[in-house]
């Protein structure tokens, strides 16, 4: 199974493409003098119509929004702008180019910016699988201190789930079973877990996570909507 079947599992998108038409990506590349790498392009004209997938918390930026920062293509801001994701200009001409990160920095008032992963299909998967833990999918939860994060059941997720190795950073993990759910643990300068993010489409998973990491734990979950929305149907 390939990363986009991935992200369309995980998204249930029965139905693929939902990209973007193949006349705008061109009129883009067209107005930036480039030609965007295979991989990129494969994925815009499969996926990059989706909003959940591509705009629910960090973002695909729109084609026409696509711009250079320095000598690196833009593709990816995160929801708050501290940094953006793309592909150093020099790269563009392979087919699945490693991407970089760039941090803003008052300092400079700019983006300062270092390697990340090593080819743009991690990227894009990244953002599927951040998106989709962070409110992109129907069912969503968080942790966020390290007390609340339960040592053994992380120790149960990572046992029991298949880490996304590809997405491996210094201080958080992804794993997912099969795609039919995404979990994101973060860690401390210590190597202790102090954040936990998930997201799936499935309810019975979603309660089985919850139930793992004790239902008291969780600083947030979907859930919390669903109440809020029954107050305000009764206070009317």
């Amino acid at each position: 199974m390939n990363y986009l079947q991935n992200i369309a599992t995980l998204y249930h998108l029965d139905h693929l493409p939902c990209g973007l038409p193949e006349a705008e990506i061109t009129a883009a590349e067209q107005r930036l003098g480039i030609r965007f790498p295979a991989i990129l392009r494969e994925y815009l004209l499969t996926l990059g119509g989706s909003e959940a997938v591509n705009q629910s918390f960090n973002r695909l930026l729109p084609l026409e929004k696509m711009d250079f920062d320095g000598d690196y293509l833009v593709l990816i801001e995160e929801y708050q702008g501290v940094f953006l994701c793309g592909i150093a200009k020099a790269d563009l001409a392979q087919d699945n180019p490693p991407v970089h990160i760039g941090f803003y920095t008052d300092k400079t008032d700019s983006y300062e910016w270092q390697p990340h992963l090593p080819d743009t299909r991690a990227l894009l998967l990244e953002l599927a699988c951040t998106n989709a833990a962070m409110g992109g999918l129907r069912y969503c939860a968080n942790i966020m201190d390290e007390e609340s994060t339960d040592a053994q059941a992380v120790q149960f997720i990572q046992q029991n789930r298949t880490e996304i190795i590809e997405l491996r950073q210094k201080n958080q993990r992804f794993y997912t079973d099969g795609f039919h759910e995404i979990i994101l643990l973060c860690f401390n300068e210590n190597g202790n877990a102090n954040g936990v993010f998930i997201g799936t489409t499935d309810q019975d998973r979603f309660d089985t996570l919850l139930e793992l990491f004790s239902w008291d734990n969780w600083l947030y979950t979907s859930y919390d909507e669903e109440d809020d929305e029954d107050e305000e149907c009764d206070e009317e």
